[in-house]
């Protein structure tokens, strides 16, 4: 197989993927597509700090249903100080596709 096969084959996987969702009961539906190294490449431009990195994955993977971004890089300082670390932790991580051991050892 050629380079240039396999990246046209792996591009098109990724625009296939479409819009996932994360569902927060009561707060509503976060969308979000999966993780890219450019994506990583801008939350660790934004995080300042790795204690940053969640509110900094969410403002670069938040998407509302029209695959827009739902938070500017000014919001990251919102976040910060006004949403629960917990919260931000969880949505980060299903935001990057986390997997526990226990999930992996099952795919």
């Amino acid at each position: 197989m050629k380079g240039s096969d396999f990246l046209e084959k792996a591009k098109a996987q990724y625009d296939d993927i479409g819009l996932k969702t994360i569902d927060l009961e009561g707060m509503g539906i976060i969308y979000y597509k999966p993780m890219t190294l450019a994506d990583r490449k801008v939350i660790q431009q934004i995080a300042k700090v790795p204690s940053e990195l969640p509110a900094a994955t969410v403002v670069v993977k938040a998407l509302d249903e029209n695959g827009d971004r739902m938070f500017s890089n000014t919001n990251k300082v919102d976040l910060i100080r006004g949403v629960q670390a917990e919260l931000l932790d969880e949505v980060a991580s299903q935001l990057i596709e986390i997997k526990s051991v226990e999930e992996r050892v099952r795919d």
